[in-house]
This record gives C-alpha cells, structure tokens and sequence, in this order.
C-alpha cells in the first residue's frame, strides 16, 4: 500500500482497498474450536486467492481480517463487482473436519486518492466503510463515501438491466439523416441506439461503456447492424432509401478478428447490398497498432463497403497514418461548427479540414448543424453533406419512413432564408 501511495502522488492511478471480515467467526472458533476456525481461515484465504486478477493484491492482517487490493481502477464499480465475487466466492459451504460450514463477509471499500493518501488512512476509511456494511445486514459491502457507494450500485444495476434489454432486444435504433447538399435530399442516415429503462432514457456514452466492460459489445453490435442492415434493406424495396446507412463500431468491435466475417454474415442474412453500408470508426481507434488497423480497414473495404471517421479533429490526429487510411468519408466534430461562426480562425478551421479531406480524395459530412448560417457556410466550403437538428434530430424507424417519403429538400429552405 505504501508503495502505490507513493507512485500514486506522480501518476493518475486509482485502486481500491478492500477491508474483508468474516460475519461470526467467533462464534465458529468458540463453538466449534480452534482449529476448526484455522482450517476456515486457510480454505477462505485458498478462495480469496483464487479469485484474484493478476494486477491485484490478498493478505491477511490478522484474526479474521483480510485486505485486498484492486489495482489499475477505470471505475469504482469495478471494485464493487470485485467485492460481489469476494461475497459469492467466501460464501460456499465449506466442509471441515466433519462440520458443513458457511461463512459470509462483511466488506468495506475505500479508493485511492478519494478517501486517503496514505495506506494506514485507507485502510482505516475501509475498516469504517466495513462496520457500515455489518450494520445493513452483512453478507454485504459498503463504500467509505456514501456517493461513490451510491454510483457503484446503480452501474451495477444498469449493467444487469442492460444484459437483460439485449437478451430481450430491447435496444432501439433511431436514424438521422445526412443531406446531400448538391441536391438538398436526404442522402441517408446514421443509426443512434436508443435505450430507456423505467421509462427514464440512458445516454448512449452510458450503456455502450458498462456494454464494452461487461463484455456485452459483440452481441450488442452484432444486434444493431443487423436491425439496421434489415431495416434499409426494406427501405431500398420500397424505393425509399437513398445513399448509405451509417452505423458506428466501438473500439471493442474494430479489434474484433472476427469483425469482416460478421458484418460479411450479416450482410448476406439481411439482403443488403455492401454499397448502401458505411461503418464509423473514431481516430482514437486507430492510434495503437496502426498497422493492424489499417489492415482491418483494408478487409472491410473489400466487402465493399465504406469506412467513414467519426468526431474528426476530437482526437489523435496523425496526418502520415490518415493518407494511408482507405477511409471514404471525414465527419466533422459538432464542437467545430458549433464554433464555425465566432470567429475568422473557426470559420477557417472547419475549411482547412474540408480541403484537406478533398486532397486525400474524401468526402466530408458535417456533424452537428443546427442553423441556416451554418449550412449555408458549409455548403459555401464545397462540403457534401450535413446532419444535424436543421434538418431533423435522430428519430425512430416510423417517424424515419415518413420524413423519405416527404421528400423535403434543404435547398429551398436556404433560398427562403
């Protein structure tokens, strides 16, 4: 503990302390005897350590204590999924010397550097956050700070609540258009997962992130590109769909060796054509192991399909690796055109990015259009297409079949402006 606190002062590391100790042992050793309650103590420390992620840290401090570290910690729910296997894992029945015994733990959490800077402070903050944990009934943990306790429950809950929604297919998509602005026609869309649990809706950036860590983003993507796939199929029947479907892969989903032969199989069970495909990726996805990546880009263009970079400028840029990128498409980042118009040097930005997408040979769609002054700027900079709140915010497949059956065009809303 020592040693991280110190590393910790120089670097952004997080890890949890967790504070374990075992409900009526006591009762075990004075009823039962010692040795009996020894022989518990070493089959519950055989438990802890199997359980045990390489990066993290079990000992014994004495009596019917035990600690442990969860090092490199993203989230504080992550310690409270550490915590709910350390309950399951101490809580098995336990055969010694002819008694069947079953013990469970009561655990308190604190984390570096919110509740201490030094070992003998955390250790105390999850010895306190322990005895608030036995006064809610054992067999149960507790964070030293009410709100971190508060957060890490409904993480939790939510990824339960999200395991179940994909089971069910319960994730819906939405769809907003991108406007040609040559022709002022809806010149296709972009797919938005969608999802509302309790009638209360959770962000995207929300369940995609408890998706990537649960280990839910296979079985997520894989649902909404074939919803996706299925419905623009329907809407290329019915002579509605113009342009591409754009659907947005996460960081999980690109690193995926299996990704070409999926999004292959799914183009195939759907009927849809590779031309009306266009699958998102981000820079930030393509910074490690460029080489790798840029061959993954390579197989997913022979399928036929287009690859587009989302939130251009947001992230790492290298422009020697984004000439080799056989990307179709640039999308630039809203905060850009929120900003166009205050300034010379944002207007300027925004059309160095569309030149510079020009020269390497890609269209450019900007993202996040909300006024006419933006559009008419941008169509002035010889962009192809906008999206955004203008023309229409992301909405669901019905409202969607509507708006390409209308047919309005953006055009004549600049000239009457």
């Amino acid at each position: 503990l020592r040693q991280l606190t110190r590393s910790g002062r120089t670097s952004p590391t997080r890890f949890a302390v967790l504070f374990i100790d075992l409900d009526n042992f006591k009762r075990i050793n004075d009823s039962l005897g010692h040795d009996v309650g020894d022989e518990l103590l070493v089959s519950v420390a055989a438990s802890l350590t199997k359980i045990l992620r390489n990066q993290d840290i079990v000992a014994r401090l004495g009596g019917d204590e035990f600690t442990m570290i969860v090092d490199n910690l993203d989230h504080t729910h992550v310690a409270a999924k550490v915590a709910s296997r350390v309950i399951e894992a101490v809580g098995e029945i336990r055969d010694l010397k002819g008694h069947s015994l079953i013990v469970t733990p009561s655990i308190g959490i604190s984390i570096f550097p919110d509740d201490g800077h030094s070992g003998e402070e955390l250790l105390k903050n999850a010895d306190c956050a322990m005895y608030e944990s036995k006064k809610r009934g054992k067999s149960n943990y507790h964070f030293y700070t009410e709100t971190m306790n508060m957060d890490a429950l409904t993480r939790l809950d939510l990824e339960t609540a999200l395991r179940k929604a994909i089971d069910q297919n319960d994730i819906h998509l939405h769809y907003q258009p991108k406007v040609n602005l040559a022709t002022g026609d809806i010149g296709g869309a972009e797919v938005l997962a969608r999802w509302t649990l309790n009638e209360q809706f959770i962000s995207p950036e929300t369940f995609i992130s408890i998706a990537e860590e649960a280990g839910l983003i296979k079985k997520l993507g894989e649902q909404i590109l074939r919803k996706a796939c299925l419905q623009y199929q329907y809407w290329v029947e019915k002579g509605l769909a113009k342009g591409r479907i754009a659907i947005n892969l996460s960081a999980h989903q690109f690193e995926d060796e299996a990704l070409v032969d999926t999004v292959e199989r799914i183009l195939q069970e759907t009927g849809l054509s590779a031309d009306y495909l266009e699958l998102e990726i981000t820079e930030s996805m393509v910074v490690n192991e460029t080489q790798k990546a840029i061959e993954q880009m390579h197989q997913l263009r022979k399928l036929g399909i287009t690859l587009a970079i989302d939130d251009f400028g947001t992230g790492y840029s290298s422009l020697s690796y984004l000439k080799e990128f056989p990307v179709n498409t640039l999308k630039i980042d809203r905060c850009f055109i929120n900003d166009m118009l205050n300034t010379d040097r944002n207007r300027n930005i925004v059309e160095l990015i569309v030149n510079m997408a020009h020269t390497l040979s890609m269209n450019v769609v900007a993202e996040g259009v909300e006024t006419i002054e933006q559009a008419k700027a941008i169509k002035l900079m010889n962009a192809e297409e906008i999206q955004g709140y203008l023309f229409s915010k992301p909405i669901p497949a019905e409202e969607f079949e509507q708006l390409l059956a209308k047919a309005p065009n953006l055009n004549e809303k600049l000239k009457r402006s």
